[in-house]
């Protein structure tokens, strides 16, 4: 098998990671978080409710208006894995599609973990990780750098055009505070 092949077992995870990801969009939350409710009620060690709030947002929402959500989301997804793949494909990473597909999303879920500011470090460390077998240590780490500047340090610096617009912008008084 090809290096960069994840195999059936790969492809059956992603499959099933999509199907996961289109009944998101169908989902009666108010009956996800009743289920949640009644398993965490059996953890004596969990008294927060802030797993069970994390889908009030998406109850007030109508159907139409989560599937936008879900699209927004499969666009963003989208755009890290053709970004990935540019970057891998000039670094000459071999990398299949299902295997970019699960070294991009292993990469950001690492990120998104609250261990470093902004995932600095973490999405580096993970590129090596995972691609340290398919190419040398330095290419995986100038991925894992590549990857972080397109995806979030370039787009934070394109944002600071707005910024001066947003911060001299009125604020609407909604009549509950002080003038």
């Amino acid at each position: 098998m090809h290096p960069g092949a994840v195999g059936p077992l790969g492809a059956a995870v992603g499959l099933a990671g999509l199907a996961a990801f289109l009944a998101v969009g169908t989902l009666n939350f108010q009956k996800v978080r009743e289920g949640l409710a009644r398993l965490l009620a059996k953890l004596p060690f969990l008294t927060t409710r802030l797993p069970l709030d994390f889908f009030l947002p998406f109850d007030r929402l109508s159907r139409p208006e989560r599937a936008r959500l879900l699209a927004y989301s499969f666009v963003f997804q989208c755009s890290e894995i053709i970004s990935c793949a540019l970057i891998f494909h000039a670094l000459k990473i071999p990398l299949s599609f299902w295997g970019l597909v699960a070294v991009v999303q292993v990469i950001v879920l690492v990120s998104n973990l609250p261990i470093t500011i902004a995932g600095v470090g973490t999405r580096e460390g993970a590129a090596l990780v995972l691609l340290g077998a398919l190419t040398t240590n330095e290419n995986a780490v100038a991925a894992g750098v590549a990857f972080s500047f397109f995806e979030y340090l370039w787009p934070m610096l394109v944002g600071l055009i707005w910024l001066p617009g947003l911060i001299r912008r009125p604020r609407s008084n909604s009549g509950g505070g002080p003038d």
